[in-house]
């Protein structure tokens, strides 16, 4: 299997306005399908983290962690660095079950796997 790849993260929202809900006369292309992500993504933590306020947050904090990448011949692992909270370490933890349970591929048809640990280098 082929090392691990440092990445600065694995992904962002970019621009912070983003982080609030669109309304009827916003005109930025695509932004509908960012929240509607966005939203997607807090209803997969809403079982293990209870705080709503919390639960808007948490996406950001788990897509800034620090992270690493290996790929071989039938997959993409991500690991991400893990929360430091218990209770935001768990939810990262089932929400990256959750989206590995999807079996989810990337264009070049390798699956996809997400997980939480320590560094592998």
């Amino acid at each position: 299997m082929a090392g691990w790849t440092e990445s600065a993260a694995v992904g962002h929202f970019g621009d912070s306005s983003l982080l609030v809900a669109p309304t009827d006369d916003d005109v930025r292309p695509g932004l509908a399908p960012v929240w509607n992500a966005r939203r997607h993504f807090i209803d997969h933590l809403e079982d293990n983290y209870a705080s709503d306020t919390d639960r808007v947050d948490l996406p950001c904090t788990i897509l800034h962690c620090h992270s690493w990448v290996r790929s071989d011949e039938p997959m993409v692992v991500v690991r991400l660095e893990p929360l430091q909270q218990p209770a935001r370490r768990r939810a990262q933890e089932q929400l990256c079950r959750k989206l590995t349970g999807l079996a989810a591929k990337i264009p070049d048809g390798k699956w996809l796997r997400i997980e939480v640990d320590e560094s592998p280098l």
